[in-house]
């Protein structure tokens, strides 16, 4: 028995072909073209996938051979081609394949083409295989280690990939502030009105004293000037020290970025002048 003419074994029959043969051939085309051979070719195809289905397989086999010659389409070539399979036509299931694969590629038919490219490759290598072992004198091969192509069904629907959930955006670190430097308007401003105030009181002091000097008796006019203007002097020289200890205070007590230098506040005193000297 040569390899073409045996049967395979074991090869799951042909199931469900009438839904892809429905889109392909359906009555409303048929009407629209007006074509009576469509028709009747449609009704052949699904009379021989029944017969596929009983396992009748040469009778399907001509049902689908005159399918074609009524209208070929692209589903009937492989159901031929499963056919001619099942019954160990395996060159004439080759062409048939490849009849099929010739065809343009549709929705209805896609899920097919896979099946198909494969059946050609296992048909390949079998006879291959066969004419090698002829050539030898030797058995042929087993038909029965060829898998059989699926049945015509309907192709499993196309599932559209689980989107890409969105990188989460970065998180940008919060800016550092910058450490600011302490206020010293005020401790400066205390320090400098203090430091003025204590001079004009130094100043009309000794005015005073000048005055006092020339005073001819302590209760003129002159006298009492002169104790007035000692009198305004030690007021305000007073506040001036007091305004400019608190400006000192302040200033020392601020938090700098870098440790506060020591400020000192020494008074001098020179001949008839005298004033404030701070060192920071």
């Amino acid at each position: 028995m040569s390899l073409e003419s045996a049967c395979l074994r074991g090869v799951p029959r042909l199931a469900g072909p009438l839904l892809a043969v429905l889109t392909l051939l359906s009555p409303g085309v048929a009407r629209a073209q007006g074509d009576k051979d469509l028709e009747t070719a449609r009704a052949v195809f699904i009379e021989a996938s029944r017969l596929a289905e009983q396992g009748r397989w040469d009778e399907a086999r001509e049902r689908y051979r005159l399918s074609l010659r009524l209208r070929p389409a692209a589903i009937t070539f492989y159901s031929l081609g499963v056919v001619d399979r099942e019954i160990g036509r395996l060159v004439e299931a080759r062409e048939a394949f490849q009849a099929f694969l010739a065809q343009p590629s549709a929705p209805a038919t896609v899920g097919y083409e896979a099946p198909a490219r494969a059946a050609v490759a296992a048909i390949d290598s079998a006879l291959a295989t066969s004419h090698q072992a002829d050539t030898a004198a030797g058995p042929p091969a087993d038909p029965t280690s060829l898998t059989a192509p699926p049945p015509v069904t309907a192709p499993p629907p196309i599932t559209a990939p689980p989107p890409v959930a969105a990188p989460a955006p970065a998180i940008a670190p919060e800016p550092i502030a910058p450490v600011a430097a302490p206020d010293r308007t005020l401790p400066l401003v205390l320090i400098g009105a203090g430091s003025g105030l204590f001079i004009a009181g130094m100043v009309t002091g000794l005015i005073g004293l000048e005055q006092a000097g020339n005073a001819t008796s302590p209760t003129d006019a002159t006298a009492e000037s002169a104790r007035t203007k000692g009198l305004a002097a030690d007021i305000v020289a007073g506040a001036g020290l007091a305004a400019a200890g608190a400006g000192v205070i302040v200033l020392l007590l601020q938090r700098a970025p870098a440790p506060p230098r020591a400020a000192s506040v020494h008074p001098w005193f020179a001949g008839t002048s005298a004033g404030i000297r701070i060192q920071f």
